[in-house]
């Protein structure tokens, strides 16, 4: 099964184990499909930059959305978020880029307090709708900070990995 998101390129995984041959790709592919899966299942989210869809309930009484994948890749004017409790996401019910601000790291989207369709969410069942890009798509490796992975394979013998500082893309 191909995954279009995983978390190590095979040239990595190669350079890893140590492998020139191009005889295992297909096996070392999956393997690394698999491990992307399940690490992602196991942490309860999507890890690599994505696109999403996602409908809320809103409450009447605030003008906060926290998404469920962040960080938010999306800009104002690349992000739709609709407030439509008859469900139909017409133009009429999307914001404008100017009515409100993304704190990308923490996923959340605000109201502002003169946006043009009111400063709160309406109270309704899944009349919110956020079209964004969530997840990872570039990583800053600091040495001494975050360049360094321990591994354990068998119990008792511990393999260490460092990565060169600079900005890596997923």
């Amino acid at each position: 099964m191909a995954n279009r998101y995983p978390l190590c390129g095979l040239d990595v995984f190669k350079d890893y184990i140590n492998e020139t041959t191009t005889d295992n790709d297909t096996f070392n592919q999956r393997l690394i499909n698999r491990a992307s899966r399940q690490i992602e299942a196991h942490i309860k989210r999507n890890i690599r930059a994505r696109s999403y869809t996602e409908y809320y309930d809103g409450t009447g009484e605030s003008g906060k959305l926290f998404l469920n994948q962040w960080p938010i890749q999306s800009t104002t004017s690349t992000i739709s978020i609709y407030d439509d409790i008859d469900r139909d996401f017409t133009s009429t019910t999307l914001f404008a880029s100017t009515d409100f601000v993304i704190y990308k790291d923490e996923g959340i989207v605000e109201l502002l307090s003169d946006a043009s369709l009111g400063s709160w969410f309406s109270k309704g069942t899944q009349n919110i709708k956020a079209i964004y890009t969530g997840g990872y798509d570039e990583f800053e490796i600091v040495t001494g900070s975050n360049d360094a992975l321990d591994f354990n394979e068998d119990g008792s013998s511990e393999l260490n990995a460092t990565l060169d500082s600079g900005t890596y893309t997923a």
